[in-house]
């Protein structure tokens, strides 16, 4: 990390804390996560596959380091917060600002499936928005090719999660993919919950988002996390 000024923290779960940055002899401000090293299958599947795309509506992935204690990611710098925070704090939002929000998500998804890949986890916590307002899409630990044969991804993913050491799902200022269980698996459709998760799983992921900015509400709401797994799966 002898590149970066390190300033102040702007976002600390359990495992991941998170930096505001900025490389040396620039002014070229930046997010760096701070993530234990419990959290390396996670974090070496984001790397891999951020590398396969540069796209204004993807946070950028600059580059990564591995100290003693620490893996290192050096992403792009998103001032305005996630699309969980105004959620939470508006509850739903005018049509015209989420018409621009929707072009926005829809043009990162449309370029990650250019490349044959699946967002794979797509909810609100995981959207950031730039200073001037863009919508991006970031954490793609979970993202994988089309192609691939993803049941070891996910499952060492998953393993790390059920570790109970995941707390802030790696998102840069974001709320923890894992904090609120019921509102992030309303997210996923009915084949993403079997294992199947394919492109068409992401365009599912995005209608439910875009249901909970107009209505307010989640399309599948539940006490218990079984209680919205049976509402989703009745589709």
């Amino acid at each position: 990390m002898e590149n970066y000024i390190i300033y102040e923290e702007i976002g600390k779960g359990e495992a991941t804390t998170v930096y505001k940055g900025r490389r040396k002899e620039t002014i070229n401000f930046v997010a760096v996560l701070s993530i234990s090293k419990s959290r390396r299958a996670a974090v070496t599947n984001w790397v891999r596959i951020a590398h396969q795309i540069t796209d204004d509506n993807v946070v950028h992935f600059y580059e990564w380091y591995e100290t003693t204690n620490h893996l290192w990611l050096v992403l792009e710098l998103c001032t305005g917060g996630s699309l969980q925070d105004i959620l939470d704090q508006d509850e739903r939002l005018p049509l015209s600002e989420i018409k621009k929000m929707a072009f926005d998500i829809c043009r990162g998804i449309h370029q990650l499936h250019k490349n044959d890949i699946c967002v794979g986890d797509l909810s609100p916590s995981r959207l950031l928005l730039d200073g001037p307002g863009v919508v991006k899409i970031n954490n793609l630990s979970c993202a994988h090719f089309e192609s691939e044969e993803i049941e070891a991804i996910y499952q060492s993913v998953v393993d790390e999660v059920t570790q109970g050491i995941e707390a802030d799902s790696l998102d840069e200022g974001g709320e923890n993919a894992f904090t609120n269980p019921v509102r992030n698996i309303a997210h996923h459709s009915p084949q993403a919950l079997v294992g199947h998760v394919t492109l068409s799983a992401d365009i599912w992921s995005l209608g439910s988002i875009l249901y909970r900015m107009f209505t307010g509400i989640l399309m599948y709401e539940g006490e218990e996390i079984d209680d919205v797994l049976m509402q989703i799966k009745k589709e």
